[in-house]
Formats: C-alpha cells, sequence, structure tokens
C-alpha cells in the first residue's frame, strides 16, 4: 500500500491487523513509491490507484508505473478517477477492458498484454 497522509496510512495498517493480513504500507508521494519499489525489485499482479482527482495524477501514475515495469506481463490497473479525469492507456500494451460509473465517480480497468511466445 502506498499512502501519503500518515494518518490514512495508520488506517491503513489497522484495518489489515483486523483483517489478519499482512501488507507494507509505504507512507510517502506516490511517485516516490513507484522509484523505490522499482529500486527493490518490486512487481505486481494488479494494482488499485486511487489518485487525487483533477489534478492530472491518474494518467501521470499510470504511466510511471508503466516505466517502472511494476506490472507484471498479463496483470491489472484498477484506477479511480473522476469523470473529468478519462484515463488513457499508459502504453499500447495496456488494454481497456471496462470501465464503470457510480455518480461522478468513475472505475476504469487496464490490463497489461501478455507478449506472443514465438516458437
Amino acid at each position: 500500500f502506498v499512502e501519503q497522509d500518515r494518518t490514512a496510512a495508520a488506517a491503513i495498517r489497522g484495518n489489515l491487523q483486523a483483517a489478519g493480513v499482512e501488507g507494507d504500507v509505504l507512507v510517502m508521494p506516490a511517485a516516490r513509491a513507484v522509484k523505490t519499489l522499482a529500486a527493490a525489485g518490486r512487481r505486481f499482479g494488479g494494482v488499485f490507484l486511487d489518485p487525487p482527482y483533477h489534478h492530472g495524477w491518474v494518467d501521470r501514475t499510470l504511466v510511471a508505473l508503466d516505466e517502472a515495469g511494476l506490472v507484471h506481463a498479463g496483470g491489472w490497473i484498477v484506477v479511480e478517477h473522476g469523470r473529468d479525469d478519462e484515463p488513457a492507456a499508459p502504453a499500447e500494451t495496456w488494454a481497456r477492458r471496462d470501465t464503470r460509473h457510480y455518480g461522478d465517480t468513475r472505475v476504469t480497468i487496464f490490463t497489461l498484454e501478455c507478449a506472443d511466445v514465438a516458437s
């Protein structure tokens, strides 16, 4: 988990403990977390992304995740965004699978396409 706000990060830790689930919580801005995770060689099968709306963070964060190679081939990103923050696929290897509408909130799912394996 990545959360810049210390109070929110503490709530995440509490929720993880209450659920009996282990997980790391990085308390830092997302851009720094992407660099930290990439430098540590971390990769993920899926990412939930909920950046602040209306500040251009949706597309910037999607691109940063792609460029850092933090999502495995065949993995996914679920991004929550405002209705006016329609995200673009961060690269040609990403496919938009679905967008759902909940009032002013949108949730879009992208998947990272697997490269064809030559035989």
